[in-house]
């Protein structure tokens, strides 16, 4: 990146992503004094984020690039602030912070970062969000009722590849029109499925497998207008699936072998205790 950038005081936006950019980070263009958006997606910057940042900044896209270092307290600090990706940048390290309330986030992506041990701050329910995206991050401690306060907008929910565990939130199993993503997929979320998910009419995807969820799929599910993908294989569920919900295009569950925990007439994709699955003579 050209040094002169940072001299440029009444600078408002950089918007230079996925423009094949490589060296290091600029950390002196973060405090900018006009800077509202910075955008330096899909390169290969190498650097740490820095802790002095312009504090009108809405919009931080770091996305795709090998970050290092921690996520600074600052960012969680900034008022202004919607949008924060961070995502694909496994050497970032560092934890949600509970002055993260203190934001208007409604844009968040940590997937892919190094979030190991840390667990999600209740304080997030005081965010209106429209995309929450913070899989593979190494996430653990009970999933909270952390979406209470985003029910209007809520588009993408994805949790998959962590160890949070719980029960599915209430504030999930109610009306979100928008809602068409919700992915918890390989945590250890415990449980029975609860039925209100249906509400969410709208879903395209809900990934549940690999969890520790109990009981029977519920019958409410044919309720969904929209839903191309059910994951349910590896819990413990038992019963079986409604043939109404054969409309769904893609559905897995634990129906493989002589004695299967469920009935699946409609599965594309059966697996089996040893978490191996089949679709042939499906």
């Amino acid at each position: 990146m050209p040094a002169e950038i940072s001299a440029l005081s009444s600078l408002e936006g950089i918007y230079l992503g996925n423009n094949a950019l490589v060296g290091s980070l600029d950390e002196n263009i973060f405090a900018l004094p006009k800077l509202r958006e910075i955008d330096l997606a899909q390169n290969d910057l190498l650097g740490k984020i820095p802790t002095n940042l312009s504090e009108g900044l809405s919009k931080i896209d770091l996305t795709s690039n090998r970050l290092v270092g921690s996520i600074p307290e600052s960012i969680w600090v900034l008022d202004q602030l919607r949008y924060l990706g961070l995502g694909n940048n496994p050497d970032l390290t560092g934890a949600i912070s509970p002055k993260i309330s203190n934001t208007n986030l409604e844009y968040i992506n940590l997937s892919n970062v190094d979030l190991s041990g840390s667990s999600l701050p209740d304080s997030i329910g005081a965010l209106d969000l429209i995309v929450f995206e913070a899989s593979n991050c190494g996430l653990t401690g009970p999933l909270s009722d952390i979406f209470r306060n985003s029910i209007q907008r809520i588009q993408t929910v994805d949790l998959s590849e962590n160890m949070l565990t719980g029960d599915i939130p209430m504030s999930l199993s109610g009306l979100h029109m928008s809602l068409s993503t919700l992915n918890l997929e390989s945590n250890k979320i415990s449980g029975q499925i609860p039925w209100g998910l249906a509400k969410n009419i709208n879903l395209n995807y809900l990934g549940l497998a690999n969890n520790n969820f109990n009981g029977d799929v519920p019958w409410q599910f044919n309720l969904f207008l929209n839903l191309s993908t059910l994951t349910l294989h590896n819990n413990n569920l038992s019963g079986e699936i409604d043939d109404k919900l054969c409309f769904i295009r893609t559905i897995t569950a634990d129906c493989l072998g002589d004695a299967p925990e469920i009935d699946c007439p409609c599965c594309d994709q059966c697996c089996g205790r040893d978490e191996v699955c089949d679709t042939e003579g499906l």
